[in-house]
């Protein structure tokens, strides 16, 4: 399975929200920008995952939808609460691998992505953390090697090879 680890793009400032909580924090204009850059990033490189499926907190959320809408705006994004911050990102991996998907976009958030990732490819493989926007591509065998494809970010817009 290919999966698509993204987290959510930029958010309005938490000191500037008011009495808005965290989890209803919106992404701000310039994250929206960013996101629909990316989207565009992805359809113009093929990049296109069978999936999309967002953590339940706003940021997120919003990020998924807008790349929905860049890739395939009749194609419903799944909300799991397994991308939320401390959710179970394994369990939802798994239960992916094991219907007929073949891949998958999922929009989560720090530092649950990194210690995913650095999981499934160790220290040596995945030395960094994640940027807003930022997505990093795996393959995923069904014995749950995994080895990093490509990562892209909000920045350079296109798949750099890891």
């Amino acid at each position: 399975m290919k999966l698509f680890m993204m987290r959510h793009g930029t958010a309005e400032d938490a000191d500037h929200v008011g009495e808005v909580q965290d989890f209803d924090r919106a992404l701000s204009m310039r994250g929206r920008k960013r996101i629909r850059q990316m989207g565009r990033a992805l359809r113009e490189n093929w990049l296109l995952p069978d999936l999309i499926a967002s953590s339940p907190l706003v940021r997120a959320l919003q990020t998924a939808e807008i790349l929905a809408a860049s890739l395939d705006p009749n194609e419903p994004v799944i909300v799991r609460r397994e991308l939320a911050p401390q959710g179970d990102i394994f369990a939802l991996v798994k239960e992916l691998m094991d219907s007929e998907i073949e891949s998958a976009l999922l929009v989560g958030h720090e530092p649950s992505l990194s210690e995913f990732v650095t999981s499934l490819l160790g220290d040596e493989s995945w030395g960094g953390g994640f940027t807003k926007g930022m997505i990093v591509a795996l393959r995923v065998g069904r014995d749950g090697v995994a080895k990093a494809l490509f990562l892209m970010d909000t920045k350079r817009l296109e798949p750099i090879p890891l």
